[in-house]
């Protein structure tokens, strides 16, 4: 059984499920094994490795490793259980056991993430420039995919966050919500385009899937608009007194900035 297992170039495995890889047991002394798994479907984009050292023995001698590519992951031996995660939908295994007797081998469940469930998991994004920002699901997305996200800019000096809802490209049923200082928005319609802005520097969204069929989920391109900007953007005032006025430009001053104002008075 050792020899038919080692011999073996590793499976590739259809589906999003758990697997559970295991070597035979009792293990063969000194036989070596090198493996290669992988997930056949496309939108995989993560692998969950756990190791469940309470359920089969591991020996402190024994040399595991895990690859992607060229690149080792993770080599190590097996005295405490490991949990890891590996970028992509495939890996190399290899097993180097010590020179004792029969013993138990290795066991442990590999669990596949999708692109989904990964944008899913996410639930606080901080960005750290004033740079626009593209944010959009996976596409496709997954039947019944719920998301609640919180996203926030670190820069202190913005004033509102100008968002715009492309397409919502789901389809008629499917709920995208964007809340942000006294702003709600909801939309269910699909193949829409939608503009508005929220006050401040953060803002939550949510998207539920009427499950109903795989769409496109949304897609959002959000500019933080700073003081600054707001100053450069004015055009100036009509001042409709004699009264004397200040004006001044938002303190700090931002670089790269020209403002061109008109003031006057009407009386």
């Amino acid at each position: 059984i050792c020899d038919i297992f080692a011999a073996s170039q590793g499976e590739m495995f259809e589906g999003v499920e758990s697997q559970l890889i295991q070597s035979p047991r009792p293990f063969c002394a000194g036989l070596e094994v090198n493996h290669h798994y992988s997930f056949s479907q496309e939108d995989i984009v993560s692998l969950e490795i756990s190791f469940d050292v309470e359920s089969i023995s591991q020996n402190q001698a024994d040399q595991i490793t895990f690859s992607v590519g060229e690149e080792v992951v993770q080599s190590f031996t097996m005295n405490h259980a490991h949990n890891f995660t590996l970028s992509g939908p495939e890996f190399d295994f290899s097993f180097v056991p010590s020179e004792d007797s029969l013993r138990e081998g290795y066991a442990f469940t590999v669990t596949p993430v999708t692109a989904c469930q990964a944008f899913s998991r996410q639930s606080d994004i901080t960005f750290t420039t004033l740079e626009p920002q593209h944010i959009e699901s996976p596409h496709p997305y997954c039947d019944g995919m719920e998301v609640s996200q919180h996203f926030k800019f670190e820069a202190d000096n913005i004033v509102r966050l100008d968002i715009s809802c492309e397409a919502v490209l789901a389809d008629d049923g499917d709920i995208v919500e964007i809340s942000g200082g006294d702003t709600s928005w909801t939309r269910s319609s699909a193949n829409e385009v939608f503009r508005f802005s929220v006050d401040g520097s953060e803002f939550d969204l949510q998207f539920t899937s009427d499950q109903t069929g795989v769409a496109h989920g949304f897609n959002l391109f959000v500019n933080p608009v700073t003081v600054c900007d707001v100053f450069v953007g004015s055009e100036g005032a009509v001042f409709d007194t004699a009264d004397s006025q200040v004006i001044e430009s938002p303190h700090p001053y931002c670089g790269n900035h020209v403002a061109r104002q008109q003031y006057m008075f009407s009386q």
